[in-house]
């Protein structure tokens, strides 16, 4: 499994949907031992690179090879 966690709250640490999906991701972890977590901040990095992040993604390419 493969778990994608995109953070994109301006408030970063003090952010609560930030702290809701961080639980959310422990949770699906502890439940999947053997998953793979990315966890991408968005406010961090250029908007033209975010593209280049979702086409570098591993699960991305699988969806688009499975189309």
């Amino acid at each position: 499994m493969n778990i994608l966690q995109i953070n994109s709250s301006l408030r970063g640490a003090n952010s609560e949907s930030n702290r809701v999906a961080g639980n959310i991701v422990a949770k699906l972890s502890a439940a999947n031992p053997g998953a793979t977590v990315i966890v991408t901040t968005v406010t961090n990095m250029a908007w033209a690179g975010l593209r280049q992040v979702e086409d570098d993604h591993p699960a991305m390419a699988a969806a688009k090879a499975a189309q």
